[in-house]
């Protein structure tokens, strides 16, 4: 299985920023542990008045950094086929449908009807 590598160099990477930024493609979120960003407000320790360290005595990343010491897999997603189960459910809902009652295919429409109104359905 393939990993993502850091995006300063061809290590694994092992941190991974989590929050999404439209400015960063998701490749440019990878970082090893020789590049990935330390030091930050939310590690900092009020008590000692010290911002915490790892075991080796290096500062934490800020908390909006994900670690996996073993790196993060490169999923591939077949967008066709995930394309193909969603036509398949329709179908087989809309044919779930046609065998109600017509009364009953009304009042389903019309909770579909408030539901996209709502922004709740597409």
């Amino acid at each position: 299985m393939e990993k993502f590598n850091c995006c300063k160099c061809n290590n694994m990477a092992v941190w991974f920023y989590m929050p999404s930024d439209t400015s960063r493609t998701e490749a440019e979120c990878y970082y090893c542990n020789e590049h990935i960003l330390r030091g930050c407000s939310c590690n900092y320790n009020y008590q000692t008045e010290q911002e915490d360290t790892d075991e080796e005595g290096r500062l934490y990343p800020c908390c909006e950094y994900c670690f996996n010491d073993e790196g993060f897999e490169i999923i591939i997603r077949d967008l066709a086929s995930e394309k193909a189960q969603e036509d398949r459910d329709f179908i087989e809902a809309y044919n779930w449908l046609q065998d109600l009652p017509h009364e009953d295919r009304a009042k389903i429409g019309i909770l579909i009807h408030r539901a996209r109104k709502e922004g709740v359905l597409w």
